[in-house]
């Protein structure tokens, strides 16, 4: 349980990180901050409900760090905190909080497979786990990328501030799809 704490509070970080910049920004998710505009923006060209998408994202994995810390208090565990670990520099564009966090989402490799494998007419992962699909955007998988700007200079030209966004939008899938990152031994069992 202690590691399902520890999994919820980093998917809370990442998700509380894309909400600062590109998600709705209301007082139903703590340290709304106004936003980033540009950013927003490339995130809608995506999908125009990408804001409220990234917002419910946050505030789930919000509410399942807390349940998850709460089953542990009740069971007399001590509370999960990883506040003493939050010491990477975030976002310094407009709209980011200026405090440490757990993940760093301007330095990603993003395994884009997951958007081969779902679309496969010829491989199924369930029924070959060793086929390797291809990635979807090898060059993704291959760097290191930011899917939120580093500062306000990456909010410009358009065609920059977009490719950011398109890759938090493979990031997003990436950690929807979770089952190969976080738990990859129990897929065969």
């Amino acid at each position: 349980m202690r590691f399902l704490a520890a999994v919820e509070l980093i998917e809370s970080d990442l998700w509380i990180q894309y909400n600062e910049l590109g998600g709705v920004q209301d007082r139903e998710v703590p340290g709304h901050t106004g936003g980033n505009e540009e950013y927003t923006n490339a995130l809608a060209n995506l999908d125009g409900d990408m804001p409220q998408y990234i917002h419910d994202n946050t505030e789930d994995e919000i509410s399942h760090a807390a349940f998850v810390n709460a089953y542990l208090l009740a069971r007399g565990a001590d509370l999960l905190n990883l506040d003493s670990f939050r010491v990477l520099q975030g976002s310094k564009a407009t709209g980011a909080a200026q405090v440490g966090r757990l993940t760093n989402l301007m330095q990603l490799r993003v395994d884009t497979s997951w958007w081969t494998r779902y679309r496969s007419r010829n491989n199924n992962p369930d029924l070959d786990p060793t086929f390797v699909f291809p990635q979807a955007v090898p060059s993704l998988f291959a760097g290191q990328f930011p899917a939120i700007p580093r500062n306000n200079d990456d909010l410009t030209p358009a065609a920059h501030i977009q490719a950011i966004a398109n890759t938090a939008g493979f990031h997003f899938g990436f950690i929807e799809e979770g089952g190969t990152s976080v738990y990859p031994a129990s897929r065969n069992e």
